[in-house]
């Protein structure tokens, strides 16, 4: 047997970057390297301190950096080559992200086929490498060059380098300087599109996480934030997201033995009001250890136009990644238990355009009996201790299902003639009851409503229910409108109300609070009548 090692032409890192990596799995990647270095940065979440990074788009040029670690000149060899599973070997190399030490080349590749690494350890000396990827293949030459300096062959000057990243003796962290951008970036890469998916991306990360503070990511200087589930499918049918987990078993080789072993997949799954038929409605946005593998993922689970207003979220951290880190390593076993697990779990049946259409959507109670009965009733059978939301328990308890008696013999009996007995349904005036102008009871239970000022997202005003309260936003800055008004509105928050013009101004927008409250429940006509109800109540003689 001879063993050779096969040779790698300097056309290598352009050619890797014209492979299947997107754009945003590339500026993934990146980040990924960044909070990785963060995490080895101490033992503890204080040592860590707070990591910031930051993406910042110019005309043909992109710049990442982040004050985590950094890298020394070995680092910065070893992050140069190929295959080198340095991540594995640390103290957390259970919770790193990175495996392979193949990402940094290939996401940098993915984005511009020049690009250069500045980084610096704490009390350590600068490293920065230059790779002219596409000049090396043109060329046919190798010349990638690394100096524990700036660089003399670098594209920018040490002044552009430090208004990206401090320098200083104490100071630690890494820039990436990517140039001469793939031409499919002004396509995919807006801004618009950036801040929503890195927003769904590392909303793991950037809220509450296990290893320090929230990490800090922005784009062009302004701060990522996770968007609504949904965000790009028209938002969730609300009351349908569930939470679910789950054991999985299989076995695995162990040296020469085969032994079974119990890992867990937790998640959530939910039904937004707008489907697809694209690669970009439905199915599971899967994570690995905090990072996401796969936007609406479509091979763990098959999307098809009749159930892809399903949506998820996956949590997959026992799976290994595959030799890119595009995916999951499909080939092992923990992978292909889950997904058959999947195709049972999922009720796709019952969202299908023939149950779920334009009229259950548009109608608060017909919805309402579907999510109860179709979408809750799958799960309730298979998930020990789930509970319907109390808003849906209140629905249920309003509009109860006939019930079901076996005919007698002889068959059916005729109706109960004219006059005959009724069984009295209690009254629906008692399901609702005013009580001032600040207060009512539904369903046994007392609201209050109070006003505050706030920022209603260019409307007038806005609600939100916390427990038995309502509250209210007013927006008196709002553009476009006299002074006169903003004055009024003002008022309405802070009091006291003295005309009649805002007397009526205000108890209008709480009625109709009210009534957008009670039509989850007892649907728009009742609840109309009821928020109605209470307008005359808080203005009788």
């Amino acid at each position: 047997m001879t063993i050779f090692k096969p040779e790698i032409g300097p056309g290598f890192f352009d050619d890797l970057g014209s492979e299947d990596m997107s754009v945003l799995k590339a500026f993934n990647e990146l980040i990924a390297n960044s909070i990785d270095s963060w995490i080895q940065k101490g033992k503890t979440k204080t040592s860590r301190g707070q990591l910031t990074i930051n993406i910042i788009q110019q005309d043909n040029a992109l710049i990442i950096t982040d004050n985590a670690d950094g890298m020394n000149k070995q680092d910065m060899i070893k992050a140069m080559g190929f295959g080198v599973a340095q991540k594995s070997s640390s103290d957390f190399g259970d919770d790193l992200m990175g495996t392979y030490g193949f990402g940094l080349k290939a996401s940098t590749s993915a984005l511009g086929s020049h690009f250069e690494v500045i980084s610096k350890m704490s009390n350590k000396k600068i490293v920065h490498s230059v790779m002219p990827i596409g000049k090396m293949k043109d060329e046919n030459s190798w010349q990638c060059d690394i100096e524990e300096k700036i660089n003399p062959k670098s594209l920018v000057d040490e002044k552009y380098i430090k208004s990206f990243i401090k320098l200083g003796k104490s100071d630690s962290g890494t820039m990436i300087y990517i140039s001469d951008l793939r031409s499919n970036l002004e396509v995919e890469v807006t801004e618009v599109y950036l801040r929503k998916e890195l927003g769904v991306a590392w909303q793991f990360f950037i809220n509450d996480n296990n290893f320090g503070k929230p990490v800090k990511i922005f784009l062009n200087n302004k701060p990522i934030k996770t968007p609504e589930k949904g965000w790009d499918q028209g938002g969730q049918i609300p009351n349908t997201q569930i939470d679910f987990e789950f054991p999985v078993y299989f076995d695995i080789k162990k040296g020469k033995k085969t032994v079974e072993v119990e890992e867990w997949v937790h998640g959530s799954v939910w039904v937004n009001n707008i489907g697809g038929s694209t690669d970009e409605a439905g199915g599971f946005n899967v994570y690995r250890k905090g990072q996401l593998v796969q936007r609406h993922d479509d091979t763990i689970f098959k999307v098809n136009s009749e159930n892809s207003k399903i949506e998820g979220e996956l949590h997959l951290d026992f799976l290994p990644a595959n030799q890119r880190k595009t995916y999951f390593n499909e080939k092992y076993e923990g992978y292909r238990v889950v997904k058959n697990e999947l195709r049972d779990f999922i009720p796709s049946s019952v969202v299908k355009s023939s149950i779920l259409n334009r009229k259950v959507l548009a109608d608060t109670v017909l919805l309402n009996n579907w999510i109860v009965q179709q979408w809750y009733g799958h799960f309730l059978s298979i998930l020990e201790g789930l509970e319907l939301p109390n808003e849906l328990k209140r629905f249920k308890k309003a509009n109860p299902e006939p019930p079901t008696s076996p005919t007698p013999p002889g068959g059916p009996t005729s109706p109960t003639p004219p006059g005959g007995p009724e069984i009295p349904e209690p009254p629906k005036d008692e399901v609702f009851v005013p009580l001032s102008d600040e207060a009512f009871k539904f369903e046994g239970v007392e609201y209050s409503i109070m006003y505050i000022k706030g920022n209603c997202a260019g409307n007038v005003y806005a609600y939100k229910v916390d427990k038995n309260r309502i509250q209210i936003n007013v927006d008196d800055t709002i553009d476009n409108v006299n002074h006169a008004f903003q004055k009024d509105l003002l008022k309405i928050v802070e009091g006291p109300v003295r005309s009649g013009y805002q007397k009526i101004a205000k108890d209008l927008i709480t009625q109709s609070v009210i009534q957008q409250f009670l039509t989850r429940t007892l649907g728009p006509n009742e609840a109309l009548k009821q928020s109605q109800k209470w307008l005359k109540f808080v203005n009788k003689k």
